[in-house]
């Protein structure tokens, strides 16, 4: 059964270069880009929002790709390094016992 619980605005700009860039895809509004102008998707030359797209412009593949790759060896030399300390700290364990 559909119920529509509310509908997402979208927020426009009049300057939209005077927002200040926080992130990939997060921007903070200036005084030198004006105070946001909210109007429903479609509206005023405003982009629809639809569901179960993924906008192909704040995603790069390939990045993503590397930086996953990046991670796991992170991850992989991380778990290493905790293995050499485990090691040092059963030698140093043993030591002691003669």
């Amino acid at each position: 059964q559909f119920q529509q619980l509310g509908t997402i605005q979208l927020a426009s700009f009049i300057n939209p270069e005077g927002l200040i860039h926080e992130g990939e895809t997060l921007y903070s509004p200036t005084d030198a880009s004006g105070t946001p102008l909210l109007s429903n998707p479609g509206d005023q030359g405003l982009g629809l929002l639809r569901q179960s797209f993924l906008e192909a412009s704040n995603t790069e593949p390939v990045k993503e790709l590397i930086d996953l790759i990046k991670t796991q060896r992170n991850v992989e030399l991380n778990s290493q390094v905790v293995q050499a300390s485990d090691q040092l700290l059963q030698l140093v364990s043993n030591l002691r016992r003669f």
